[in-house]
């Protein structure tokens, strides 16, 4: 019997709650046209004997339910007196269980009217007396037992958004103030912890009120940290860096304000700063012990402490300084740089990340010539960790390392020639090449760089993090190279790719995983070199480079299946395609064949929209002779956009790439073109119709696909054979009668800068290709004024466009 009582309160809580006042807005249909008055009122009564229940679950649910109705009627107007009641039951019996489901009540109510603003408004007139019913409880605690302060605490909590006129009083505002913080002595350690919980909350919502009980909330805070337990200090730190956050958003809107010459609304209080002095050195002895207990992972009283530190770094950046600098130096002098070195290093790091001003920069360059001084007293674990720092601090401020440089990379090479390395020393090194390398500051050292991860690959394989780092250093020496390392790579690479595919191919990679992982690579790798030396490159190397990914294309239908090596395979094609149309084409038959293959398969759609890309790229490129796959390329495409869980990106680029393919048609133009319009029709009439799937309700999606129907339609008619008979013409004509009034609906919804110039080229297009669509677009108003404004468009690109279509439609 229970339980089915528990069952039927659950359906009624349910069958209540889905007249909520905000889903029934346009119909009368709600609470009061559920039951009559007198049903009405028998429930109510029915779930307040409940309150008295001694079942805790009958209890909360018999709450659940109350608080229901309690928010229906209040919305409607009708639960003025509902509160009134609640404190009067309290009063007339005094009995602990109704209290308990009572708070329950508030908190579910108040919980309700967090999750969804539009209820505060009805609960506001309503805030005094609540705080009538929660406040005496917590107020006369030693009397009462623990479980019923904690509930009143509870029910508080989410009663603090409601409560502004309270705190605008000032007596109403120390009384309230009082009771929580007299509650941070409780016994109970749940209570401390929600205690510091609702000050934070408080300090988010009501920060200007907490002036006078700061002092008050910074001393129990540093006593907390130092003899509490874990949970509750944890908490503690958590309200000064909620605290902290807040002073960072005043001061962000105040510099915003004066920017636009607006009078700030609110200033800071600057708690952070005057806490800083004190709160700032127990917050590094937490870190402290956490780089000793090397406990990372967990949320922990270090971890908070790191957090917190980095906050008030931002608010308070000289006093969090001056202390860090302090304490670091405390340590050096009691010989302890041996044990904290990580320590130090990761606490100066989470406050430069957190300051990002250069209050810090004087600092960094003394600790960097002080590390740099040392290296050689350091361990090899440690070495790796001051490389880290070095690598962050090139990452923020490159500038600072210039007088250093030499010194760190001289080091690093020493330890790859000990095979000794690690990812951070490998992710210092990319930050040095992206930082210095095109300013030829690294030339003197650059062969060396290069050559030396290929060797320590070639001496062993690494692990996957540190494997990763080596290529990205081979791809960051590509990108960044000089001149004259132009020469140096054009040379070099071509032979050392040969020991890659040795290493391939030996038993030291045998592991597929790792296999394809090296191959993923070294094909981005080989992608980079392309794009950056283009027709620099040997033919030779060339061809020897579509033998290797033709080689790696191989069991990608067996279960050891990468889509990421696909992917880099698939651009360095493309790569290969753009800058070397003629070798391309001796190697078409093969690489049309797999580039079909990506078409159709369904592992991953990223394939499938890089292989679309890659498939309109090759078409203009190579033309004519990628001919004889388009037909069934164009099927494919066609497919894929009828499929009703097409992929909106997959949708956009397909549009866009049958445009692409237009370029390679020939004999088969008209019969395409019949085929692919009718498509750009279905698509335009559906937008024009206002028939947008649900995945394109934002605006940015709905543009993205306007525009791609535009430049694939673009693309058809550029392409358009001088030497089609005039029949074909015709027919043609007449399936792109609608295109007009889609560029019109598009103009008049979207005047965005892309959008005009895809319509005025387009215009031109259709002007030079049909004479019907001349004579037509001629006598419209609105081409004639898109063309004038573009025409004297102080904008170079759209100038030159509106005078080209100026003449397609009135010159030539």
């Amino acid at each position: 019997m229970p339980e089915l009582r528990r069952l039927a309160g659950l359906i009624l809580k349910n069958r209540i709650d889905n007249y909520k006042f905000y889903k029934n807005k346009t119909t009368d249909y709600k609470w009061y046209s559920l039951f009559i008055k007198d049903q009405r009122e028998h429930i109510k009564s029915k779930l307040i004997t409940i309150l008295f229940s001694v079942s805790p679950v009958a209890r909360r649910i018999s709450a659940q339910i109350f608080s229901k109705i309690a928010i229906l009627e209040i919305t409607e107007e009708q639960g003025y007196e509902i509160f009134s009641n609640f404190y009067n039951i309290i009063k007339e019996f005094r009995d602990i269980n109704v209290y308990h489901s009572i708070l329950e009540i508030i908190e579910f109510v108040c919980y309700e009217s967090n999750q969804d603003f539009r209820l505060i408004p009805f609960l506001l007139p309503f805030s005094t007396i609540i705080l009538h019913i929660i406040l005496p409880q917590i107020e006369d605690s030693p009397k009462k037992e623990l479980n019923l302060i904690f509930a009143a605490l509870k029910a508080f909590y989410t009663t603090i958004p409601l409560i502004k006129k309270n705190f605008l009083i000032h007596n109403e505002r120390n009384f309230i103030f009082r009771l929580v913080i007299n509650q941070l002595f409780n016994p109970d350690i749940q209570v401390r912890i929600l205690i510091f919980e609702i000050l934070g909350k408080i300090a988010q919502i009501y920060y200007d009120f907490l002036e006078d009980f700061i002092p008050i909330i910074f001393d129990i805070s540093i006593k907390t940290i130092q003899t509490d337990e874990e949970l509750v200090s944890l908490q503690t730190i958590e309200l000064w860096s909620t605290i902290a956050d807040k002073e960072f958003e005043i001061n962000t809107k105040s510099l915003q304000s004066i920017r636009e010459g607006v009078i700030p609304y609110q200033y800071s209080r600057q708690y952070t700063n005057r806490a800083s002095n004190f709160l700032s050195t127990l917050l590094l002895e937490n870190i402290k012990n956490l780089y000793l207990k090397n406990d990372f992972d967990e949320w922990n009283l270090g971890t908070a402490s790191a957090v917190c530190l980095n906050q008030m770094s931002q608010v308070a950046p000289y006093n969090i300084i001056t202390q860090t600098i302090l304490f670091i130096q405390k340590c050096e002098a009691l010989n302890e740089r041996k044990d904290l070195l990580k320590y130090i290093i990761i606490t100066l790091v989470s406050i430069f990340d957190g300051l990002g001003t250069k209050l810090l920069y004087g600092n960094v360059y003394n600790i960097l010539s002080y590390l740099i001084t040392n290296t050689n007293e350091y361990k090899i674990e440690e070495k790796f960790f001051i490389f880290w720092f070095f690598g962050k601090i090139t990452s923020c401020v490159p500038y600072l390392m210039r007088d250093f440089l030499g010194k760190i990379t001289k080091q690093a090479l020493e330890l790859f020639q000990k095979n000794t390395i690690h990812k951070n020393l490998l992710w210092t090194i990319n930050e040095l090449i992206h930082s210095f390398g095109k300013k030829g500051i690294l030339d003197w050292c650059f062969r060396n760089i290069f050559i030396s991860p290929i060797f320590f690959l070639l001496n062993g394989i690494p692990s996957e993090h540190c494997l990763d780092e080596i290529f990205e250093i081979l791809c960051s020496c590509i990108i960044n190279s000089s001149g004259r390392n132009k020469c140096f790579l054009i040379s070099v690479f071509p032979f050392y790719l040969k020991f890659f595919i040795e290493l391939l191919k030996s038993k030291r990679s045998s592991k597929i995983i790792l296999e394809k992982k090296i191959q993923s690579h070294l094909c981005r790798t080989i992608g980079f070199l392309i794009q950056k030396l283009t027709i620099k490159l040997s033919p030779v190397f060339i061809k020897e480079v579509l033998d290797l990914l033709g080689f790696f294309t191989k069991n990608f239908d067996s279960e050891f299946y990468n889509w990421a090596l696909e992917e880099e395979i698939l651009i360095c094609i493309s790569s290969i395609a753009r800058n070397f149309v003629l070798i391309f084409e001796t190697r078409l038959n093969y690489w049309g064949q797999y580039l079909f293959l990506c078409l159709n398969k369904n592992q991953n759609y990223q394939i499938t929209n890089i292989s679309i890309g890659i498939i309109g790229d090759i078409s203009r490129t190579i033309g004519k002779a990628f001919e004889p796959f388009l037909i069934d390329f164009t099927d494919s495409f066609l497919n894929h956009l009828k499929k009703e869980d097409c992929n909106f990106d997959v949708k956009t680029i397909i549009l866009v790439s049958i445009g692409d393919l237009a370029f390679s048609m020939n004999n088969e133009f008209y019969s395409f073109s019949m085929k692919t319009i009718e498509i750009f029709k279905e698509e335009g009439i559906k937008i024009i119709n206002n028939e947008i799937p649900d995945n394109l309700e934002f605006i940015e999606l709905n543009l993205s696909l306007k525009d791609s129907i535009l430049e694939g339609i673009t693309g058809i008619i550029q392409n358009f054979p001088n030497e089609l008979n005039k029949k074909n013409s015709f027919e043609i004509f007449q399936k792109l009668i609608w295109l007009p009034d889609f560029i019109y609906f598009v103009l008049s919804k979207n005047r965005f800068c892309r959008a005009i110039e895809i319509c005025i080229g387009l215009i031109g297009d259709l002007c030079l290709t049909f004479l019907n669509f001349k004579k037509w677009l001629c006598a419209h108003t609105w081409v004639k004024q898109l063309l004038f404004e573009a025409k004297n468009n102080l904008d170079s690109r759209k100038n030159i466009l509106g005078k080209w279509g100026h003449k397609s439609l009135f010159d030539f």
